[in-house]
């Protein structure tokens, strides 16, 4: 096991809570001075001030002369309630314990160190483009210094990153540290530089979390990389969207019955996106009759960032899967349209879409012997109509899409996971 943290003997889902705790009373504190909030940002008459914190109540504290509103203090009550709701949360991947406001309003968000200006966009909801222009940015403007403020107008309220010290146990490694608190091992060595000897029992890091990412991984299991738990961790994050972000600490597909990995080193993901593809790859299994495993291509780099030929694929919620051979047809055989078996590519889509697949995409002829293998199996044209775009046009709704270059296999997207702060749709 890990070190010591200090943080005035508070647990991690405690200091998510502290920080959605104090947000949302800061909400109801501007309610009475904020401009009526609307689809449009206006000039703002009163702002918030969404800084980093480590004490578990904030002192209450008056109206600036500039109209900011300081945070009022977090009521025990409160905080006791936000507690309960937010522990019944972790592990559910049914809702997202980031505040949501009814209304849109202006906040001013405090950098902290190693923060990127489009991580604060995704943090709040909000595009690049918007807060950059908001706050006068350029399109070069990558990172701030510590303390820079940041004006967003958002209804949606993540707690802010919070500074917490680490001791260092015997076998702790930079990795190992940085799974047990959701950063990156990059960011942990470069808020303790120099670095150098810092790696040893009884050295004292310094490290800011992410207090809801930190309370999803505490509350589940010690987070082992892969090949030494043989198991999926918590921990993985997609960052940005999928063809403009990256991976924090992602998680490889593991090895398994009835599929495997033609590019293991492209087979990293998000925690969330692996879990999904697994349990859509499990409900496959159980309904279909084909013989041969199934190929998974590309997903993402352990680190997301860009892979070569691909679009997307950066933040660890893609994933390329041959589509199934037919009966008898060998594997090093070119793939043809009579040479695929459509009805268990319609039983792997359906399967995919039991799991949390937000998209999938294949060329639009391969739609039309999809829908054909489909229909004569007895699928009611309702069900076809919600799955396919064919036969309604390329521009028709659909959770299956038309994308060029996608005959042979099919892209699965996996969406957000709840506890994933700064992934984008």
């Amino acid at each position: 096991m890990g070190g010591d943290v200090e943080r005035k003997s508070v647990s991690p889902a405690h200091a998510a809570v502290d920080s959605v705790a104090t947000q949302t009373q800061i909400a109801e504190e501007i309610d009475a001075t904020a401009h009526e909030a609307t689809d449009e940002p206006k000039p703002a008459t009163a702002t918030v001030d969404v800084a980093p914190h480590n004490d578990e109540r904030l002192e209450a504290a008056p109206s600036t002369d500039d109209g900011t509103t300081a945070a009022a203090t977090v009521g025990e009550p409160e905080a006791n309630r936000s507690v309960a709701s937010i522990r019944s949360k972790v592990g559910d991947d049914d809702d997202s314990p980031v505040l949501v406001l009814a209304h849109r309003k202006w906040f001013r968000h405090v950098m902290v160190p190693r923060e990127r200006v489009e991580q604060v966009a995704h943090r709040y909801g909000v595009t690049v483009e918007d807060l950059r222009t908001w706050n006068g940015l350029s399109g070069q403007t990558q990172r701030m210094r510590l303390g820079s403020r940041l004006r967003v107008f958002t209804a949606r309220v993540p707690p802010h990153r919070e500074k917490t010290a680490y001791t260092v146990a015997e076998g702790d490694t930079w990795w190992s540290v940085a799974l047990r608190h959701g950063v990156d091992g990059r960011d942990i060595r470069a808020y303790n530089y120099p670095s150098r000897g810092k790696m040893t029992p009884g050295s004292r890091l310094q490290i800011w979390v992410d207090p809801i990412v930190h309370a999803w991984i505490t509350e589940g299991g010690d987070p082992l990389p892969d090949d030494e738990a043989f198991a999926l961790r918590r921990g993985g994050l997609s960052v940005g969207r999928p063809d403009a972000g990256w991976l924090v600490n992602g998680v490889r597909l593991p090895k398994g019955a009835g599929y495997h990995l033609r590019l293991p080193k492209s087979a990293y993901g998000s925690s969330h996106a692996v879990e999904q593809i697994m349990i859509g790859l499990t409900l496959f299994r159980l309904v279909s009759e084909n013989p041969h495993d199934l190929e998974l291509g590309a997903m993402s780099r352990a680190r997301g960032g860009e892979l070569g030929g691909h679009r997307s694929h950066q933040s660890g919620r893609d994933l390329d899967i041959r589509l199934p051979r037919r009966d008898g047809v060998p594997s090093w055989v070119e793939l043809t349209r009579r040479r695929i078996d459509w009805l268990t590519t319609w039983h792997l889509v359906q399967a995919m879409l039991h799991a949390d697949a937000t998209a999938i995409f294949l060329d639009y002829a391969a739609q039309k012997q999809l829908h054909r293998a489909a229909k004569a199996a007895g699928v009611d044209r309702k069900e076809l109509r919600r799955v396919l775009q064919y036969p309604d046009g390329r521009s028709a709704a659909g959770i299956v899409r038309h994308s060029p270059g996608h005959e042979k296999h099919m892209h699965i997207r996996v969406g957000c996971g709840p506890y994933e702060v700064e992934c984008a749709e």
